[in-house]
C-alpha cells in the first residue's frame, strides 16, 4: 500500500513540475534546454547535417538522421565553415583546438565550403587599407586612337617601324578575321603612313578599291604614336611616279598589330 502510494505521489510531483514549466515557458520566464542546440543541413550536395550546442559545432550524416552520431568539430578552419556558411556567424577564435584525433585527410571534412556566401555577414573594415601600392595614372599614355584596353598592365613599347620589313608578318583582326601582311610600303612624305598588302587567305582582307602603282589590293594603314595599330582606310590610288590620283575615301576600322 506505501509502494503504491509513494508511486503515485511521484508521478503527482511530477505533473506538477510539468505544469509549472509550461506556465514559466508562456510567461517568458522559462526557456527550455532545447534551445541551447540548433541543427541545420548542409546544403545540396553536402552529405552533412550540423549542429550547434553549447557554443560547439557537431556533425553527423544526414542518413542518420534525428538519431546521429554527432561528432565535435575541432579545426579552425571548419569551424569557421560552419559558422560562417552554415549558421552565418561571424567566425571567433575561442573554438577548440584539439586536432588529434581529426582524421588528416582534410578531403572528407564536413562543411560544404562551395556553398554561396552569406551575404549578410558585415563586411570586414578592420583591415587596414594598403596605401603603398603605385597608382601611376599620369604617365600612361593617352589612347586616342581606340586602340583596345591594356587589360595586363603591360607597358605599351613603342614600336614605331623604321623600315616597311618590320610590318612584314604582322596581323590584325578585321571583320573577324586574321589578316597578316604580306608587303608594306612607306609613303616617303607620309611619316607613319603605309601601304600593305595583306595576304590573299582569308578573303576579304585584302580590297580591290586599294590601287598602288596599278594593283590592287592594298590597304592604307595609318600607324599610331605607339606604333601597335592604326587606322586601316579603302578607296584610293596611288603611283610612285604621280602620287596620288585620288586619296583614302573610307575608313575601315582601328586594328591592333600582333
Amino acid at each position: 500500500m506505501n509502494r503504491s502510494y509513494s508511486k503515485i505521489r511521484h508521478i503527482q510531483e511530477a505533473n506538477l513540475l510539468l505544469e509549472k514549466r509550461l506556465l514559466e515557458s508562456k510567461s517568458g520566464n522559462f526557456k527550455p534546454l532545447l534551445s541551447e542546440q540548433e541543427v541545420k543541413q548542409g546544403a545540396a550536395g553536402d552529405p552533412y547535417q550540423y549542429k550547434k550546442e553549447g557554443g560547439k559545432y557537431f556533425y553527423a550524416k544526414k542518413t542518420e538522421g534525428t538519431n546521429a552520431k554527432w561528432v565535435e568539430q575541432t579545426k579552425p578552419k571548419s569551424i569557421e565553415a560552419i559558422q560562417t556558411k552554415i549558421f552565418g556567424e561571424t567566425p571567433t577564435t575561442t573554438q577548440s583546438t584539439n586536432t588529434n584525433n581529426q582524421p588528416t585527410n582534410t578531403n572528407n571534412q564536413p562543411a560544404n565550403t562551395n556553398q554561396p556566401a552569406n551575404t549578410n555577414q558585415p563586411a570586414n573594415t578592420n583591415q587596414p587599407a594598403n596605401t603603398n601600392q603605385p597608382t601611376n595614372t599620369n604617365n600612361q599614355p593617352t589612347n586616342t586612337n581606340n586602340q583596345p584596353t591594356n587589360t595586363n598592365n603591360q607597358p605599351v613599347k613603342n614600336t614605331t617601324p623604321t623600315k616597311p620589313g618590320s610590318l612584314i608578318g604582322k596581323s590584325y583582326r578585321f571583320e573577324g578575321k586574321t589578316c597578316v601582311i604580306e608587303y608594306a610600303k612607306e609613303i616617303g612624305r607620309e611619316k607613319g603612313s603605309y601601304f600593305i598588302l595583306p595576304k590573299k587567305e582569308p578573303s576579304g582582307c585584302r580590297k580591290n578599291s586599294g590601287v598602288y602603282n596599278g594593283r590592287e589590293g592594298y590597304v592604307y594603314l595609318s600607324l599610331n604614336s605607339s606604333g601597335d595599330g592604326g587606322s586601316l582606310m579603302s578607296s584610293f590610288e596611288y603611283d610612285d611616279g604621280n602620287g596620288w590620283s585620288y586619296e583614302p575615301k573610307y575608313s575601315l576600322a582601328t586594328i591592333y598589330l600582333k
